[in-house]
């Protein structure tokens, strides 16, 4: 257990309590904004000063999910950058690609109908979708039911 707090500094502090055993983890902190723009010192073994900044590029809900003939996924691009939304089964194996290229500023819909890159249905199950930048990476789930 633990809680994350804000200070006035606009610092995100984070307090973690182990619950059992030598050591205790973060599985997954997501950090949405932190205005105004700061740079802090990590902590832990990282080290490294990190910045925080607004999102340039954000990864939606798939809709619907679970999904049966298709799903949408919604992402935005705040500035001029190159984008790539891909599909990866459980093992990490790259299934399809949706997008790959230069995106300007605004928001995009893409429909995956549960193919593969040669066109050929995929196996009901679950699904990572991950929208990678240069500068960011989100992945999300979505499941497909047959």
């Amino acid at each position: 257990m633990g809680r994350v707090r804000l200070n006035q500094d606009c610092e995100v502090i984070l307090d973690i309590a182990k619950l059992a055993g030598e050591y205790a983890a973060v599985a997954e902190l997501k950090l949405y904004q932190c205005y105004p723009y700061r740079q802090s010192k990590g902590g832990g073994s990282q080290g490294e000063p990190v910045t925080f900044s607004r999102h340039e590029v954000s990864l939606g809900l798939p809709s619907p999910t679970p999904f049966q003939n298709h799903t949408q996924i919604s992402y935005s691009v705040l500035t001029t950058r190159p984008v790539n939304l891909k599909i990866y089964d459980v093992q990490g194996r790259m299934v399809k690609v949706l997008t790959s290229g230069m995106h300007k500023p605004g928001s995009y819909t893409l429909r995956w109908d549960g193919t593969d890159c040669h066109g050929k249905r995929v196996p009901a199950g679950a699904y990572f979708y991950r929208l990678k930048s240069n500068v960011m990476s989100q992945t999300r789930k979505v499941i497909l039911a047959r």
